[in-house]
C-alpha cells in the first residue's frame, strides 16, 4: 500500500510560517490594541530579515493597511517612503517617533523591521517606540 506524502517544501514551510506570524500579529492587535509593532532577530543577514518582514507584511495587507518600515543602523538619518514601504536610514529616535506618529493616521499597522537589538544599541531605542516587539 502506498502512503501519502505529507512533506512540505521549504517554500511551503516558509509560507505557513509567514501566515502564522501574520495571524498572531492580527490577534495581538485585535485583543491588546496598539498598532506599532517591531520585528527583530539575531539574524545579521539584513536581506534575509527584510525578506521575512516583507512576506509577513504581504500577508497582513490582505486584512488591513500596513506600512512596512525598514530601519537601518547606518545612513544619513533620512526616512523615505516608496510604494508603501519606508526606509529609515539611522534616524534619530525623535525623528522616527515623529514619523510613526504621522503615519498612524494612514495605516492600521506600522511594522518596524529593526536591526538585531543585541548588535546595535540604537535598535533598542527604536524598539521602545513599538507597542509590541516580536523576536
Amino acid at each position: 500500500m502506498k502512503t501519502a506524502d505529507y512533506a512540505q517544501t521549504k517554500d511551503e514551510q516558509n509560507e505557513q510560517s509567514y501566515a502564522f506570524a501574520a495571524n498572531a500579529i492580527l490577534e495581538t492587535v485585535d485583543n491588546q490594541g496598539g498598532n506599532t509593532l517591531a520585528l527583530t532577530s539575531s539574524n545579521t543577514n539584513k536581506e534575509g530579515q527584510w525578506a521575512v518582514a516583507a512576506n509577513i507584511a504581504d500577508k497582513l495587507r490582505s486584512h488591513c493597511r500596513v506600512l512596512l518600515i525598514y530601519v537601518t543602523p547606518q545612513g544619513d538619518g533620512e526616512i523615505a517612503v516608496k510604494d508603501g514601504v519606508a526606509k529609515a536610514d539611522n534616524p534619530s529616535p525623535e525623528k522616527l517617533g515623529a514619523f510613526l506618529k504621522e503615519k498612524k493616521e494612514t495605516a492600521d499597522i506600522l511594522l518596524l523591521c529593526l536591526p538585531p537589538v543585541r548588535l546595535y544599541a540604537q535598535a533598542l531605542e527604536y524598539a521602545k517606540m513599538a507597542d509590541k516587539l516580536y523576536l
